[in-house]
């Protein structure tokens, strides 16, 4: 059985402090803060995307970790995979 993420594992997701945040559903980055509400839940930003900024939401940091070649910046509407 999986359990839930405890705070610590919830922070290095996604720690509130960096400027960007990356979505797990569509690998585009967006500004912190910059959402859609649909029915009261804060959905990415981009149109085609059905994920949330709460669960979905990575600090970009933490992605870069993973890919220090992927820029500090991330540039608007660009795929940054997280597997590749």
């Amino acid at each position: 059985m999986i359990g839930p993420l405890d705070a610590e594992m919830d922070e290095a997701i996604d720690d509130n402090k960096s400027e960007y945040q990356w979505c797990l559903h569509c690998e585009r980055a967006y500004k912190r803060g910059e959402h859609r509400l649909i029915d009261g839940l804060k959905m990415c930003p981009y149109d085609d995307c059905d994920g949330d900024t709460v669960f979905d939401g990575w600090s970009w940091p933490h992605v870069r970790i993973g890919h220090p070649d992927y820029p500090e910046t991330p540039e608007k509407g660009k795929t940054y995979p997280l597997y590749s």
